[in-house]
């Protein structure tokens, strides 16, 4: 007879843990009644599981958080690759990338935030939990006003402000004007 054995880790201990549900008992991937039928039959390729999705995605936000923004930024091109569909892998180098300005008191040059800005974007799209949009929001936010009071108060470098000046497009100036009232506000 032949054996269930997880494509996740090729371990060949799954067991039955509901009426439908089976669970490889070394990394934790979970497969249907249907999906194991069909890993009996070869018919069809499972995808890897959440166990390791959410393993990778905490190796990165460690990475991030001890400042290895390069490491952090690796790990997040290839879980997009992998999990391209699950808005935190973008989130997560978008956050990686701000965390980075921030350390180095720097901000994004026009061509670095063109494409932060598509990776919000690609964030809103997949993201469908209104909870973490709002924090997602709230962060990308808070970056730009502390990024806007950091600039006046002379901590950000300044000659990345006046590059950024000098040669945005009409398309990002526009995208700026939130930038442009946190300065406003920052003076009040």
């Amino acid at each position: 007879m032949k054996k269930l054995q997880c494509e996740l880790c090729n371990s060949v201990d799954i067991v039955k843990i509901g009426e439908n549900m089976y669970q490889c008992q070394h990394c934790g991937c979970k497969y249907t009644a249907e999906q194991a039928r069909a890993m009996l039959s070869g018919a069809v390729e499972i995808v890897k599981g959440s166990a390791e999705l959410e393993r990778q995605l905490a190796n990165a936000k460690t990475q991030a958080k001890l400042h290895d923004y390069q490491a952090a930024l690796a790990s997040y091109a290839q879980l997009q690759k992998e999990y391209a569909a699950d808005y935190r892998v973008w989130w997560g180098e978008l956050e990686a990338r701000l965390s980075a300005c921030e350390k180095d008191r720097t901000v994004p040059r026009t061509e670095e935030m063109r494409n932060m800005k598509e990776t919000l974007r690609r964030v809103f799209a997949l993201c469908k939990d209104e909870a973490a949009l709002d924090g997602i929001k709230r962060t990308w936010l808070r970056f730009w006003e502390d990024a806007a009071k950091h600039l006046i108060s002379g901590k950000y470098v300044l000659d990345e402000f006046q590059y950024w000046n000098d040669h945005m497009s009409r398309e990002t100036a526009d995208f700026y004007g939130s930038f442009s009232a946190g300065i406003k506000k920052a003076m009040e």
